[in-house]
């Protein structure tokens, strides 16, 4: 078990500003589980949301399972739970699963909902917004992938279990084909990346940054530059505002801190590029 590094400082009263982190799994997502809940600090201010496929007619052992590879609180849950920071809570049997107004909801399945993985991501996209992160690991088919596009839409981040690591690799590449992972990692190395991307500006004062008005003499116009010039990529047409939140997205995963820092990596990294202008 993983204790505190002291690394990890997002704490708040304010549930509005708790990120929290939405899980999906089925076949092979226990061993998948474990090994992410192994690698993450106990003290990391954030909350985590379990759906996992269990049979519907047979009592869960999943919070059970879990709490030996974790010091943080971990509970099954029921309907109208309050989200805390460093909680843990897991779905319960036969159900739908859904984030609101930072409270857990549950439903009974519904074939026009989707799959709970799905319901789960799309609805903490809407509470959460850049806020939102959703994780996929091990399991079969192709769920989670339609709930990270929501994600993707509000600016949230994504990080799905390399293929190769995974017992089952179907839900991992659905993923990944679909241009949907941000980060592509095995399970004990995902909590590294997550709590860089919660700490970063992005997330910790999304509503008090613009990258155009940065201290340094990069601008976000140098961006465009490089993109119409390296990329043929011509965002002149775009809104302002609509940029610099993609440009600060960026950043965020990137985990760098400075638009002048980023200026240079787009000029030195290719792929980067390409990817700013698909994101």
């Amino acid at each position: 078990m993983r204790k505190s590094d002291g690394k990890a400082d997002i704490q708040s009263d304010d549930i509005s500003a708790l990120p929290i982190i939405g899980i999906g799994a089925s076949a092979g997502g226990i061993s998948a589980l474990s090994r992410f809940f192994d690698a993450m600090p106990d003290d990391n201010g954030c909350a985590f949301v379990v759906v996992l496929h269990l049979d519907p007619v047979r009592e869960s052992e999943l919070a059970r399972i879990l709490s030996a590879h974790t010091a943080m609180p971990v509970a099954q849950i029921t309907d109208g739970t309050t989200i805390a920071p460093g909680h843990v809570y897991v779905i319960a049997p036969g159900s739908d699963l859904s984030v609101r107004d930072g409270a857990l909801h549950m439903a009974k399945p519904s074939a026009s909902h989707g799959h709970p993985v799905d319901v789960l991501f799309s609805s903490l996209a809407r509470d959460r917004g850049e806020r939102a992160i959703a994780v996929v690991l091990s399991g079969t088919g192709s769920n989670g992938t339609e709930g990270l596009r929501d994600i993707r839409a509000e600016g949230g981040m994504s990080l799905v279990q390399a293929p190769e690591t995974a017992e089952f690799d179907g839900m991992p590449r659905s993923a990944i084909l679909a241009g949907m992972a941000d980060h592509v990692l095995p399970p004990e190395k995902m909590p590294e990346a997550l709590l860089a991307f919660v700490k970063h500006g992005y997330i910790v004062h999304p509503a008090a940054i613009d990258v155009s008005s940065s201290e340094s003499p990069a601008t976000l116009g140098n961006v465009l530059d490089l993109l119409r010039a390296r990329g043929g990529y011509d965002f002149r047409g775009y809104k302002h505002s609509t940029l610099g939140r993609r440009v600060h997205r960026r950043l965020g995963l990137r985990n760098i801190d400075t638009l002048d820092a980023y200026v240079d990596d787009l000029r030195t990294n290719p792929h980067e590029l390409t990817t700013l202008a698909g994101t």
